[in-house]
């Protein structure tokens, strides 16, 4: 998932906005 070695924010977003 980590391709460009950052962190899976295309994943945490979604969940972050529930958070």
């Amino acid at each position: 998932m980590a391709d460009s070695g950052l962190p899976d924010i295309h994943l945490a977003t979604p969940l972050d906005l529930q958070l």
